[in-house]
C-alpha cells in the first residue's frame, strides 16, 4: 500500500489536473450467463486518466511488480465498466500499468509497450511504466 500511496501522488502530479485517483463505479451485472437476473456490484480502479481533448480514457493499475492479474483486472473489469459510462464511439481507452520492478519472463495475455511518460498512452493499447520512488 506504501508503494501505491506514492505512486497515486506521482501520477496526481504527472497528469496535471486530467486524474481521478481510486474512483469507486457501480454497475449491474448478471446472476449468472444462463440468467436475466441482475445485481448491483461496484469496483474500483486504482486510478482513470481523462483527456477531454483527445477523447481518452486511461485506466491505471498499479502493481509492485508486472503481473498479468493487472491485465485480467483492467481489460475484463474496469474497461467495460467504463466503457458503459464513456461510450466508445466517443472515447477511446489505454491501459497503463505501472510498476515498481518489471520481470520480463511473466506469462501476459497482450502485447504491451514500454511507456516513459504516462502522459502519451496510446489508444486500444495496454502501457507498462516502471516507476521506482527511491529513482524518482
Amino acid at each position: 500500500m506504501r508503494y501505491e500511496r506514492k505512486a497515486q501522488a506521482y501520477v496526481d502530479e504527472a497528469a496535471a489536473g486530467n486524474y481521478v485517483p481510486s474512483p469507486w463505479l457501480r454497475f449491474l451485472s448478471r446472476v449468472s450467463e444462463s440468467n436475466t437476473e441482475t445485481e448491483l456490484r461496484w469496483c474500483q480502479p486504482d486510478g482513470v486518466l481523462i483527456d477531454i481533448f483527445t477523447g481518452q480514457i486511461t485506466i491505471v493499475e498499479f502493481k509492485l511488480q508486472h503481473t498479468s492479474e493487472a491485465w485480467f483486472q483492467t481489460r475484463q473489469l474496469y474497461e467495460p465498466v467504463l466503457q458503459s459510462i464513456f461510450p466508445t464511439g466517443l472515447w477511446a481507452y489505454s491501459v497503463v500499468e505501472i510498476v515498481c520492478w518489471m520481470d520480463p519472463d511473466v506469462a501476459f495475455p497482450e502485447r504491451f509497450s514500454f511507456l516513459p511518460d504516462i502522459n502519451e498512452a496510446r489508444p486500444g493499447q495496454f502501457h507498462v511504466h516502471i516507476w521506482n520512488p527511491r529513482r524518482g
